[in-house]
């Protein structure tokens, strides 16, 4: 998926501006605001299981990126993809695959809405390799 950051404030919830959510929470895509004291500002944040994790990519404000995120369910691994470069990876976090899929808010809550621009979101049943995601569109 493509985003543009505006650097905006999400107050509820520890200032995480939710890109993607999932039911329960199980797993989400969020950039960090101004307002988060537990990372730094615009920061992509990954939650995935139990907590959140810090990529450490600082996503620059108001540049369209393109944004790729694979899991494997069978290695248990997760990659994160910034301008087709691998930013993240962790092996470790379960992620479930049933369960309502959301863009740009949480599904299990409110005031924590992205406000910036989602685009071209793809969704693949395969992990696709570092090739083929330098490939995208």
């Amino acid at each position: 998926f493509w985003i543009s950051n505006p650097g905006q404030v999400c107050a509820a919830a520890g200032g995480l501006c939710r890109i993607i959510s999932k039911t329960s929470d199980n797993f989400e895509v969020a950039v960090a605001s101004g307002s988060n004291l537990s990372y730094p500002a615009n920061s992509l944040q990954i939650h995935a299981g139990p907590s959140w994790l810090n990529t450490g990519y600082v996503v620059p404000l108001n540049t369209l990126l393109p944004i790729a995120i694979t899991y494997d369910s069978a290695t248990k691994k997760l990659d994160v993809y910034a301008n087709g470069v691998p930013v993240y990876s962790i092996t470790g976090p379960i992620i479930t695959h049933s369960g309502e899929l959301d863009f740009g808010r949480r599904v299990a809550g409110a005031g924590e809405n992205y406000k910036g621009i989602i685009d071209e979101m793809y969704l693949f049943s395969e992990v696709l390799t570092p090739a083929e995601i330098a490939a995208l569109p």
